[in-house]
């Protein structure tokens, strides 16, 4: 299992769990995990999750939210799965990762109170349908 660090952002205002090696987020990444505003119990879609990255920092925020991840890219899923487990005793209710497309994903209308996406639209030859 990879090593993760707990690395603090702004004076320890914003905290974000990552891989010690390989991909490191740059600022945006945790700007955005650290403005949502979930409340307790909600469900929150990662779509273009990738490593998991803003999953982890929403689970260490909000513990009682469940997590959902969707992305295409199986090593990134693997990746973010393998953190999902190291990360169990920081949340209450876990994350589930999903290999599928925003653009036929395999949730019923309403599934999430919160959809989460950066650094993905631009890489979607029609982002407006997914």
């Amino acid at each position: 299992m990879p090593e993760f660090t707990k690395d603090n952002f702004l004076g320890g205002g914003i905290r974000i769990w990552q891989p010690k090696k390989g991909y490191r987020a740059g600022i945006d990444p945790i700007l955005l995990a650290a403005s949502v505003n979930a409340s307790e119990g909600q469900k929150v879609l990662d779509l273009g999750c990738g490593e998991g990255r803003h999953i982890f920092g929403i689970m260490d925020k909000y513990p009682n939210a469940y997590c959902v991840g969707l992305d295409l890219h199986t090593e990134s899923l693997r990746i973010a799965q393998e953190g999902a487990e190291y990360f169990e005793s920081i949340s209450n209710e876990g994350a589930g990762f999903t290999m599928a497309s925003g653009y036929q994903m395999p949730f019923a209308d309403s599934s999430f109170d919160m959809v989460v996406c950066s650094e993905v639209l631009e890489h979607l030859i029609n982002y407006e349908d997914a």
